[in-house]
């Protein structure tokens, strides 16, 4: 296994002060990251440039874009331009009403339970049970405490 640490400089070689031994390769590495920096934004601005002419097709009655769908639609490959369908919209949002309402009623129903519970409780509390927990057919020593009695003839 090779080292990832250069001896003359102590730096890993994905460090920006790495000085490679091989500066050939160092070069042409360099020139193939320019290659493909300059590639990928030209294939953006192409991309920039098609979909702002689709754009100008698009129906604004059936399509709603938001500042950053528009700027991601202009930019990203992969949009799905189904989520700014106006009718896709609205059924999410009805979705989402749906989810919230219920949600809501199960937060209802289970405050409900908890309110119906302390009811209970109090409807049958009695003083007494509190003061008479401990002492109602119990001795009041404990069974897991052990009993000694201490004689003073010893």
């Amino acid at each position: 296994m090779t080292s990832l640490v250069n001896k003359r400089t102590l730096y890993p070689q994905w460090h920006k002060k790495y000085i490679s031994p091989n500066k050939e390769f160092g070069k042409k590495f360099r020139i193939f990251q320019k290659e493909k920096l300059e590639i990928d934004k030209l294939d953006r601005e192409n991309l920039r440039k098609k979909r702002f002419e689709e754009y100008s097709s698009i129906d604004d009655k059936l399509y709603y874009f938001t500042w950053e769908d528009f700027q991601n639609y202009l930019t990203v490959k992969d949009f799905n331009i189904e989520k700014c369908f106006i009718p896709n919209i609205i059924k999410k949002e009805k979705q989402e009403e749906k989810d919230r309402l219920e949600q809501d009623e199960r937060e209802r129903i289970k405050q409900e339970m908890d309110e119906m519970i302390y009811l209970e409780y109090l409807r049958n509390y009695n003083e007494n049970d509190y003061i008479n927990y401990f002492y109602e057919d119990e001795p009041f020593v404990s069974d897991s405490e052990e009993y000694h009695n201490y004689d003073n003839n010893l």
